[in-house]
């Protein structure tokens, strides 16, 4: 059941700033019921700590990334300033996040997969079977942006989230593979209406894929069971689709040879991508140009140790 204060949240999440001033006005309206008097009286700061153990009201903002700072000055206002965590706050919670550090996907910063890519792939685990628009996986439309806009020009990279910690793109949402431009955003280019990355990011991180029911020229590139329940994927890019872009570079090479798995879209008709959970290359042909890929399962991943110190590091 969500919480009372769930609107914050989602309003919190929407904010882009560092820094977010709101009067209690505005947070009751959110909200849609007034704050009690603690929030406002001499109790207001032991009401605002960022105290998760006394106070449920506090997940509110700490979901969303933020933090109160300064209450004692801010209610003389009848505001709350919220700041958004620092990057190593962010690689703390990274490491105790409500899914478990000794969560397999983490692990695979041992091959060098960045942090948010890892926590994009847990976003495709944990949304297996939902249905989503195309909005959730590429973000949406800038002004001014044309509908055929290119994704890293004309969309806005989606906001972190309880998953993913650090604004991001899923899928380009085009037919084929999508791999992230850099190791993590760092902020938005208004003027040419595209993200600004930080480092690099080596692997695949998602394939849209479909069959010839659900999007032009697809063929029957993936097997589903009697249940529904997809079983394997045949990817050709010598196939009569190939005149889409395909990415080259041995990135796909390198998820398959360390058998890091990958998002799987299926496209089930216009604005409606059905989320496959995730996938494992299996096979690759000589050519690299033919895929196999089926259904990952936890028990495929390699086992080694956990590098605590992976998850340490500020600004990684």
């Amino acid at each position: 059941m969500a919480s009372k204060y769930q609107p914050l949240t989602d309003f919190l999440l929407k904010q882009n700033g560092k820094s977010v001033t709101i009067s209690f006005d505005k947070i009751n309206s959110i909200l849609g019921f007034d704050l009690p008097s603690s929030a406002s009286d001499t109790n207001a700061i032991t009401w605002w700590a960022n105290d998760t153990k006394s106070h449920v009201q506090t997940l509110a903002w700490l979901n969303a990334g933020y933090k109160t700072q300064n209450v004692s000055s801010t209610i003389r206002n009848n505001e709350i300033n919220f700041v958004k965590e620092s990057n190593e706050s962010s690689d703390l919670k990274f490491v105790r996040d409500e899914m478990s550090k000794d969560d397999e996907l983490y692990k695979l910063a041992e091959y060098g997969v960045p942090r948010t890519h890892i926590e994009c792939l847990i976003w495709f685990r944990e949304n297996e079977g939902k249905v989503v628009d195309n909005d959730a996986l590429r973000g949406k439309l800038v002004p001014g942006a044309t509908e055929d806009g290119y994704p890293y020009s004309a969309r806005k990279p989606i906001p972190a989230d309880r998953i993913v910690s650090e604004p991001h793109y899923l899928h380009a949402g085009i037919r084929g593979w999508y791999k992230p431009k850099g190791e993590k955003i760092v902020g938005f280019d208004k003027e040419n209406r595209k993200p600004i990355w930080e480092g690099s990011d080596d692997f695949v991180q998602a394939l849209q894929t479909g069959t010839g029911d659900s999007l032009e020229e697809y063929g029957k590139e993936v097997e589903f069971d009697a249940n529904r329940k997809w079983t394997v994927i045949n990817y050709d890019h010598n196939g009569p689709a190939s005149r889409y872009y395909e990415i080259t570079g041995g990135y796909i090479q390198r998820c398959y040879e360390n058998n890091i798995p990958i998002g799987i879209v299926f496209k089930e008709g216009e604005n409606q991508n059905k989320i496959l959970g995730l996938g494992l290359i299996t096979k690759v042909s000589k050519n690299k140009l033919e895929y196999k890929i089926e259904p990952y399962k936890m028990s495929q991943q390699s086992t080694f140790s956990f590098v605590k110190k992976d998850f340490d590091t500020i600004g990684s």
